[in-house]
């Protein structure tokens, strides 16, 4: 088997800060984000663009999440958004969502993808580890990075190649 040739994509923290109506008073404010891979580097303006996008046309209509009763989506709670932030992580092959990482489809092989993930997952279990330990021990050096259980090898489903996924142009494996 050939080892497949790294696809490496940039990736940025994409987050936004926010209040509502209704809002614990004893925390000023809340927010939402996470990374996303871009099959071009936008820049940081371009993620910032990418943040309002996600504002718009997606955040404020969900339901706030770990609420026991149903008030409505965020925008029936005149959620006012504070402010957009972005980080650029850097690039690489996977990026991370909750329990599952994704590629963009580039049409590698089930066996190329599981490779591809394999190598980034050995890439990055050093900075797992360097997690898993108290925070005054840990090796500044190297970092840290969350797989969360990626490490774990029976834990993988996928590749997912759904009409989510090529509906989005990426492959999943979900762990």
């Amino acid at each position: 088997m050939l080892i497949p040739r790294e696809y490496r994509y940039p990736i940025y923290y994409v987050g936004s800060a926010f209040t509502w109506d209704g809002m614990n008073s004893k925390i000023d404010h809340d927010s939402t984000g996470g990374d996303i891979m871009f099959k071009t580097d936008p820049g940081i303006h371009g993620a910032l663009e990418h943040a309002q996008f996600m504002w718009e046309n997606y955040f404020v209509h969900q339901k706030p999440r770990f609420t026991k009763e149903d008030k409505g989506s965020y925008l029936e709670r005149n959620v006012q958004l504070i402010r957009h932030f972005v980080e650029f992580r850097g690039y690489e092959t996977w990026c991370l969502l909750w329990f599952q990482h994704y590629t963009l489809n580039i049409h590698l092989s089930d066996e190329e993808l599981l490779l591809s993930f394999e190598m980034f997952v050995r890439k990055k279990e050093p900075l797992q580890q360097n997690l898993d330990v108290p925070l005054k021990y840990r090796d500044p050096t190297i970092g840290t990075y969350c797989l969360m259980g990626a490490e774990d090898r029976w834990r993988w489903k996928g590749p997912c190649r759904c009409e989510y996924c090529r509906a989005q142009g990426v492959v999943r494996i979900d762990h």
